[in-house]
């Protein structure tokens, strides 16, 4: 038995498998199949047909739900294997292609956040230009260093308020 995307009847059932509406999906598959024209300057159809053999995904909409699935259900490359109807080295390889692809798919389509500035004004010149931002301050465990001088360079304070001078 293989998962596949003509299973899926409902929005919730399309959210519960890949965190997506189904109309959301299908508004991303073009910039998908865009992403994947932009990385392999040739099409999943053509490629297949140069190299005469077919793909453990021969869409675009297969690699979409597949990834979409995988990250939204994370299991092992073998589990995915078993739920697709492919091999573990299939499933890895595969879900790393296609993560490639849609980082691409969401750079094209303009929506892959900021991640770093050059410099100061650069960061300030971003601000600027945008009404509202939405800031990842998720916090990172480090491993405390033995030695105390290390320790000190990275003890962070109590958490407190951060105030803003008018």
């Amino acid at each position: 038995m293989s998962l596949q995307i003509a299973d899926l009847k409902t929005d919730r059932e399309w959210s519960a498998a890949t965190s997506v509406k189904k109309q959301e999906f299908y508004d991303l598959l073009t910039w998908f199949s865009k992403g994947y024209l932009a990385i392999y300057t040739i099409s999943i159809e053509k490629i297949q047909e140069n190299l005469k053999q077919e793909f453990s995904f021969s869409t675009y909409q297969e690699l979409l739900f597949f990834v979409l699935f995988t990250l939204k259900n994370p299991t092992t490359y073998d589990v995915n294997g078993i739920i697709f109807g492919i091999s573990q080295s299939a499933s890895e390889q595969n879900f790393k292609k296609g993560l490639l692809i849609l980082k691409k798919a969401i750079e094209l389509a303009q929506q892959l956040p900021t991640q770093s500035f050059s410099d100061e004004q650069a960061l300030v010149a971003f601000v600027n230009q945008h009404k509202k931002l939405k800031i990842d301050v998720t916090e990172i465990a480090v491993q405390r260093p033995k030695d105390k001088v290390k320790q000190k360079s990275l003890y962070s304070g109590k958490k407190k308020d951060i105030l803003v001078n008018p």
